[in-house]
C-alpha cells in the first residue's frame, strides 16, 4: 500500500472514532474530542474538514474553539 493509501486509510478510521465520539443529542468542543481520543490537533481537523465536507457534523466556531454537533441528517 502507498503511503497516500495508508494516510487515506487512517484518516478515514479516525473520521468514524470522531463521530462515534460525539452525544447524539448534543455538542462537545473540538478540544474535549482531542482530549478524550488522544490525537493531534492536525489530525482532529483533518477529520472534523472530511466529516464537514461530507455533512456529517456541523461546526460553530466559538472564540479559540469549536462547538461540533451532529448534522440534523445524520442524528437520529
Amino acid at each position: 500500500m502507498t503511503e497516500t493509501a495508508i494516510f487515506e486509510e487512517t484518516l478515514s478510521e479516525l473520521s468514524e472514532r470522531v463521530l462515534r465520539s460525539l452525544p447524539q443529542d448534543g455538542e462537545i468542543t473540538s478540544w474535549e474530542i482531542k482530549n478524550k481520543l488522544h490525537i493531534s490537533s492536525s489530525m482532529l481537523y483533518l477529520a472534523l474538514g472530511r466529516l464537514s465536507a461530507e455533512n456529517k457534523i456541523r461546526i460553530i466556531p466559538e472564540q479559540l474553539n469549536y462547538r461540533v454537533l451532529l448534522s440534523e441528517k445524520t442524528g437520529n
